[in-house]
């Protein structure tokens, strides 16, 4: 449990990347609330993100990959830098999405692939 605490502590960047797929799983939740907040397309805010997002779409753990999925739609939405993610983010989803059971997770990924063309 008190390693659960420990992780609320982190930047985002570094919680969307953790050991732990429950502080992934937060990290992916904190990232769709907050990447609509930054006013500017082309802040370096999202340039932080932008290498994360293929471990994002590869994430083990099928809850927190769903949820992740969802948090790389909203940074394709609101990013400039997206367009430059789509062949990892892409290559990503084939490899490890689309032959997910969860159908919520095959949705996002249609998702996402459709607003990466």
């Amino acid at each position: 449990m008190e390693e659960d605490a420990e992780y609320l502590k982190l930047p985002l960047e570094d919680r969307c990347v953790h050991k732990l797929w429950k502080a992934r799983l937060h990290g992916y939740e904190e990232c769709i609330k907050y990447f609509p907040t930054i006013t500017d397309e082309k802040s370096p805010e999202f340039s932080k993100f932008a290498a994360l997002m293929k471990k994002f779409v590869m994430d083990s753990n099928a809850v927190a990959q769903e949820k992740a999925l969802e948090a790389v739609l909203v940074f394709a939405e609101n990013a400039h830098i997206a367009p430059r993610t789509a062949t990892d983010v892409a290559s990503g989803i084939v490899a490890k999405a689309l032959g997910g059971a969860r159908r919520g997770t095959l949705e996002k990924a249609e998702a996402v692939l459709l607003m990466y063309c």
